[in-house]
C-alpha cells in the first residue's frame, strides 16, 4: 500500500495544484500530512488541508510529530511531496524519493533521488508516478552523511596548534585588509554618498583649498604657511570628514543590525520566505540598515544571487557584524538548516558584544579623561602664557635653542600621547 508524505510551506497557488494532484492517486494510496506553519497564510491552508483529510478515507493530519516520528516517517514512505527542504536535506539518507515541487528550492544541491516539478497538477502527478517507480536505495547526500561532529574533530586533532593557526590566520586577513584599500568611490559609498563620484569629491577638495589659501594670503601670512594650510585644508580636512562620517554611519548600522535581524527570525518563523523578510528589514528598518538591505533587495531582483548581494554588501559596510551575517546566510544557502535559530543566535552574539563594547568604555573613561586633561595640558599652558605675557613665551619660537626645545617636548608629548592611547585602548 502506497505512502505518500505530502511536505509543503505556505504557497496557496501550488497547494491547490497538489491536493488536485493527490486526489489523483487512487483510493489505496495512504496520505500523510503534516501542518503547516502557524501563520495567517498557514491557518486558511490548514483549513482547507482539514476539509481534504474529511474527504478521503485513507488521508491523514498530523499536527506534531517530533523529531523521532518524523524521521520514521520519512524512512517508511514511499516519497515525499512539496516545496519543503526536508525533502532535500533529510529524504536522500533514507532513500525515500522525493518530488520537489515549484521555484522554492531552486538553485540548492539535490541527491539523485529528488525530482522536480513545475507547480501544475499533471507535472506534479507525472513526478509522483516516476518516484513511486523509483526503488528506495541509499544515495549519496549532498548535505553530508550526518557525521560532521566527528570529522570536524578528526579536523582538529589533525591541525594541531589550533592556536598558532588562527594567529596566522587573523595576520593574513589583516595583510589582506592593507593590501585592499577601498577606492575613492568605495569609501563614498561607506560615507552615504552612494550617488557621488570621486571628481565632485576631488572638486570640493579644490574649493576648499582655494579658500584656505585665500584666507591665507588676505591676512598676509607667510608661503609656508600659505602651503601647509592649502595641504591641511584641502586634503586633510575633507578626508577626515569622510572618515567621520563613515565612522558614525558603521555605529547607527551596527546599534540597528540586531534589531533588523530579529525582524528576519521572526518572519521566517511566521513562514515567509527569507526574501521576504529581506524586503521587511528593506521597508521598515531606518536607514543606514534599510538602505543596505534596499540594495541587496534590489540587486537580487536583477539576478545576483545572494552569495554575492551580501559580498557587496560587505564592501558597502566593512564591519564584523555583516561579515559575521554574511557567513551565516551563506552556509545556511549552500548547506541548508535552521535559518531562524542560527540567525537567533547571531542576533545574540551581536547584542553580547554591544553590551561588551558599554562596559570597556564605561572601564575606560577615567584613564580616557585623564589622558585627555595630560595631552591638552601642555598646549592650553602655552595658550594661557600667550595671551598674558606673549614676550615671555615668543623666545619659544624667535630663539634657534627655543625651536629645539619645542621640537623635543612635540616628540615626547607625542610619544606620551601614543603610550596612553595604546593603554586604554582595549580589544574586544
Amino acid at each position: 500500500m502506497p505512502l505518500l508524505l505530502p511536505l509543503l510551506v505556505p504557497a496557496l497557488v501550488e497547494f491547490e495544484e497538489l491536493l488536485a494532484a493527490l486526489d489523483a492517486q487512487g483510493p489505496e494510496t495512504t496520505l500523510a500530512f503534516t501542518m503547516p506553519n502557524a501563520d495567517t497564510a498557514g491557518r486558511a491552508l490548514a483549513a482547507r488541508l482539514e476539509r481534504f483529510v474529511e474527504c478521503h478515507a485513507k488521508a491523514r493530519l498530523f499536527r506534531a510529530l517530533g523529531s523521532r516520528l518524523y524521521l520514521n516517517l520519512l524512512r517508511q514512505a514511499d516519497a515525499i511531496i512539496g516545496n519543503s527542504s526536508s525533502g532535500l536535506l533529510e529524504a536522500p539518507s533514507f532513500g525515500t524519493p522525493t518530488v520537489d515541487i515549484g521555484e522554492r528550492q531552486q538553485g540548492r544541491p539535490r541527491a539523485e533521488s529528488v525530482i522536480s516539478c513545475r507547480a501544475e497538477r499533471r507535472a506534479i502527478a507525472a513526478a509522483i508516478a516516476a518516484a513511486r517507480q523509483r526503488p528506495k536505495a541509499p544515495v549519496a547526500n549532498p548535505y553530508g552523511a550526518g557525521d560532521a561532529a566527528r570529522r570536524i574533530v578528526e579536523t582538529l586533532r589533525a591541525i594541531g596548534d589550533f592556536r598558532a593557526l588562527l594567529k596566522d590566520l587573523e595576520k593574513n586577513q589583516a595583510a589582506a585588509r592593507k593590501k585592499e584599500r577601498p577606492t575613492m568611490r568605495r569609501r563614498l559609498e561607506q560615507a552615504g554618498f552612494p550617488k557621488a563620484t570621486p571628481k565632485s569629491f576631488w572638486m570640493i577638495c579644490g574649493t576648499v583649498a582655494a579658500l584656505a589659501a585665500s584666507a591665507a594670503i588676505v591676512t598676509h601670512q607667510k608661503p609656508v604657511v600659505i602651503l601647509l594650510a592649502v595641504f591641511v585644508v584641502g586634503l586633510g580636512l575633507p578626508r577626515w570628514m569622510l572618515s567621520f562620517l563613515t565612522a558614525r554611519r558603521k555605529k547607527k548600522f551596527t546599534e540597528n543590525f540586531a534589531t533588523a535581524i530579529d525582524v528576519i527570525v521572526r518572519s521566517v518563523k511566521s513562514g515567509l520566505p527569507t526574501n521576504e523578510a529581506l524586503r521587511i528589514v528593506a521597508r521598515e528598518a531606518p536607514d543606514p540598515v534599510g538602505s543596505e538591505f534596499r540594495s541587496l533587495v534590489e540587486s537580487m531582483k536583477v539576478g545576483v544571487t545572494m552569495e554575492q548581494g551580501l559580498k557587496r554588501m560587505m564592501e558597502s559596510m566593512p564591519t564584523t557584524e555583516v561579515g559575521f551575517f554574511t557567513i551565516v546566510m551563506t552556509i545556511q544557502g549552500k548547506s541548508g538548516g535552521n535559518l531562524s535559530e542560527a540567525l537567533g543566535n547571531l542576533a545574540f552574539v551581536l547584542r553580547d558584544r554591544k553590551r561588551l563594547q558599554g562596559k570597556i568604555r564605561a572601564m575606560s573613561s577615567e584613564a580616557k579623561a585623564s589622558a585627555m586633561i595630560i595631552g591638552s595640558l601642555p598646549v592650553v599652558v602655552g595658550g594661557l602664557v600667550y595671551l598674558t605675557t606673549p614676550a615671555y613665551i615668543m623666545k619659544l619660537f624667535t630663539e634657534r635653542a627655543g625651536n629645539v626645545m619645542i621640537a623635543v617636548c612635540v616628540f615626547w608629548m607625542s610619544c606620551g600621547i601614543m603610550v596612553m592611547r595604546k593603554m586604554i585602548n582595549f580589544k574586544h
